[in-house]
């Protein structure tokens, strides 16, 4: 789980997926606030994802889930847009099976709810 949304946690993000996930099959949950750069987030990221579940942050500046969909669709990777935090994180563990890892990013309104699902 990272809380990052701007190019350089992405940056972050992709080494550490590269340093201890090398060869697992990688599923990005991935939550943003419309106002943040999430395109360049996504630039970064894609090369290291296989496939993408969108949530949308509990606040009122969160990007739709479905919006972030849309524009996640332009890589050519599966993408499900879930409305419920929760559902998400139930549809990417699925997505990842038990050879797979979910990686949690895109801001830190996701954390705790995300963290919750886990009993954390």
């Amino acid at each position: 789980m990272d809380g990052g949304h701007n190019p350089q946690c992405a940056e972050t993000v992709a080494e550490n997926l590269k340093s201890y996930f090398p060869a697992m099959r990688r599923v990005l949950l991935l939550g943003v606030l419309a106002d943040k750069d999430y395109a360049k987030l996504a630039d970064i990221l894609d090369p290291l994802v296989d496939e993408y579940v969108t949530i949308a942050p509990d606040t009122p500046r969160a990007l739709p889930a479905c919006a972030l969909a849309e524009h996640l669709k332009r890589f050519g990777k599966p993408v499900t847009a879930c409305e419920r935090i929760e559902d998400g994180v139930k549809t990417a563990l699925a997505c990842a099976g038990t050879d797979g890892m979910v990686c949690s990013v895109g801001s830190l309104y996701t954390a705790g709810r995300v963290r919750a699902y886990f009993g954390r």
